[in-house]
């Protein structure tokens, strides 16, 4: 049935809905679009929902940085990727293998100061890494 159903999309004939009805409404019949990140999604699981007509979004966010940095569009989706850098944000990769392994570093106005009620081990951390104090209320 997937054959059939992506073959037809690309004449135009978009009939995911019916073909994959019991699909959908095991999610309720109304889902759309899934959003997800936390951890990389594997290609075929996206190529699996956009085949049955549900759009998975894959995003990379952590809890420091409230919490997206980056997403992929409706208009342009490639769940192997975590998408495009948010406007608000500036990133810059460092120490990255020949294999892509590295850190991410992100910086705008997102990223968290501090966590509540520790500001005496952030400001040696802070001191440690060679930044700026950052005066807060504890």
């Amino acid at each position: 049935m997937m054959i059939v159903s992506n073959g037809l999309r690309k004449i135009g004939i978009d009939l995911r809905k019916k073909f994959f009805k019991s699909i959908h409404d095991a999610f309720g019949g109304n889902l759309r679009k899934i959003v997800t990140g936390g951890a990389a999604i594997r290609p075929e699981l996206g190529k699996f929902f956009n085949t049955i007509g549900i759009d998975l979004i894959n995003g990379y966010g952590i809890t420091e940085c409230s919490p997206l940095v980056s997403v992929n569009m409706d208009y342009c989706n490639d769940c192997s990727t975590v998408g495009f850098p948010l406007e608000c944000v500036e990133i810059k990769l460092e120490d990255v293998t020949p294999e892509g392994y590295g850190e991410i570093c992100v910086k705008g106005d997102i990223v968290m100061l501090g966590y509540y009620k520790i500001q005496r081990k952030l400001q040696k951390y802070y001191k440690m890494v060679g930044l700026e104090q950052v005066t807060t209320e504890e």
